[in-house]
């Protein structure tokens, strides 16, 4: 089989809110959940070291903090002295990882995908989106076999990183994909994580469902000839 496609999961087949799981945890702290956002995503977390121009997320969506080690973090630096009692590591783990919402109409769309063509998802994620995500319908009826979701925190390292493309076409490749990178449609949100993809040959389908109706990724697969 010549054709591909590979799907970002965030924002493509199913929308997140990041700051649901930051007003939660802004109950169990004295920061607001805006200024937990930026100390979590945008801020640089270790003070020095090999990671101390990264952001915990960063860190933890690469596989370089792991799981344990970020709720340390979160619990020592964002989480007030009352809160780290009521704040046990399970409730942890529930309040980053909820964050999922469904996009309502893609498991009838992936339907239509012509069923030789092998398909897997790209995305950058940590643990804890994981054991969410895997618990999705859309993940349940359409990639139940989890070595079709290539996962950052698995790859050591996030998009647009090449070494996470590379993981996607082995990825399709044994599932018998055989073209060349060019008969590869990549669907993603992120400007940046399309640009490196065509970088390196592939096609693009920019497609955001917290903002495009699904009939923008409906038309982009039609025009590549992926649909039945």
């Amino acid at each position: 089989m010549d054709q591909a496609v590979i799907f970002d999961f965030g924002r493509v087949l199913s929308n997140f809110d990041h700051m649901r799981a930051c007003r939660r945890l802004a109950k169990y702290s004295g920061y607001t959940a805006e200024e937990i956002y930026t100390k979590i995503f945008d801020s640089q977390w270790f003070e020095s070291g090999v990671f101390n121009e990264s952001s915990l997320n960063t860190l933890h969506d690469a596989g370089k903090v792991s799981k344990d080690k970020f709720f340390e973090e979160v619990r020592r630096k964002i989480v007030s002295r009352i809160g780290r009692s009521s704040l046990t590591p399970p409730l942890l783990m529930n309040i980053w990882g909820d964050i999922f919402k469904p996009n309502h109409g893609i498991e009838e769309l992936l339907s239509l995908l012509r069923p030789e063509v092998p398909t897997c998802v790209l995305s950058n994620m940590s643990p804890p989106h994981w054991e969410f995500v895997k618990e999705l319908s859309v993940v349940r009826q359409h990639f139940s076999d989890e070595t079709r979701v290539v996962r950052s925190y698995l790859v050591g390292a996030q998009k647009p990183d090449q070494r996470m493309y590379d993981t996607a076409f082995k990825c399709l490749q044994e599932q018998g994909w055989g073209g060349d990178v060019g008969s590869v449609v990549f669907i993603d949100d992120i400007l940046a994580y399309r640009q490196a993809f065509v970088q390196l040959g592939g096609k693009t389908i920019a497609y955001n469902c917290a903002t495009d109706s699904l009939q923008v990724l409906e038309d982009g697969l039609r025009l590549h000839g992926l649909l039945k």
